[in-house]
């Protein structure tokens, strides 16, 4: 998860079934002044499903996704 400004929190993937080792590739959007999520559609090619790893706003509009782990736990 990741803050952007005062007003919005961007969250990628994670784990579907940490028993299954279930990763996702969605991108949320929420909204903190309206209390609503918002899936967002990325310019560009989407990073392979991953959990563990870390997000980075950098200004004006851009996000980098650093490490994390894919299907099966593999980095």
């Amino acid at each position: 998860m990741v803050p952007v400004g005062d007003s919005k929190i961007f969250l990628f993937g994670g784990e579907d079934d940490p028993a299954e080792h279930s990763k996702t590739a969605d991108l949320w959007m929420f909204h903190l002044k309206t209390k609503i999520w918002s899936e967002v559609q990325p310019r560009g090619k989407r990073p392979c499903a991953r959990s563990e790893h870390a997000l980075l706003y950098v200004p004006p509009n851009n996000l980098v996704l650093w490490g994390g782990l894919r299907t099966k736990n593999e980095p």
